[in-house]
């Protein structure tokens, strides 16, 4: 708990650092935020021998966990809330060469979820953070074996 404790605050204290640079400097910093996210609710997940999950939508993002067969936010920690996406970048999820749509949607069945297993397992997933204009974007790669693995792009 404690190192966890220790990420969360590194984290915390790496957003303010980053400052409020350029479109290119945002697309990093909420690059880097949702890696290390799901690095951390992977780490979470095992310690705690609890069923997570990354839901995506167009707009954002947001972690859950298995309770009783239902997926529900995790109150008990503001680390995993609901994250917006700075304006102008765009999301987009490639699961085994399937890219996915993204769409709003309160429709439990049509929701776009990660899993991260207590096991250290993930589902496999490619995500990719871009701002249209940019000749660059951001891929974190997640593997069935748990490895996650972020890098920049060129177009």
């Amino acid at each position: 708990m404690v190192v966890i404790a220790i990420i969360g605050i590194m984290l915390g204290l790496g957003m303010f650092a980053f400052g409020d640079g350029g479109l290119s400097d945002k697309l990093e910093q909420e690059s880097q935020r949702l890696y290390g996210l799901i690095k951390l609710a992977q780490e979470e997940s095992i310690i705690q021998s609890k069923e997570l999950s990354l839901e995506l939508d167009r707009d954002g993002y947001v972690f859950k966990q298995l309770y009783k067969d239902k997926w529900v936010d995790i109150t008990s920690d503001k680390i995993f809330r609901k994250r917006n996406l700075t304006a102008g970048i765009e999301l987009s999820l490639e699961v085994e060469d399937v890219k996915l749509a993204l769409d709003t949607n309160e429709d439990e069945d049509e929701v776009v979820r990660i899993y991260i297993m207590s096991s250290g397992e993930l589902t496999p997933f490619d995500i990719i953070l871009k701002i249209t204009d940019l000749e660059q974007f951001f891929k974190i790669t997640g593997q069935a074996n748990g490895q996650l693995i972020l890098e920049k792009q060129d177009v």
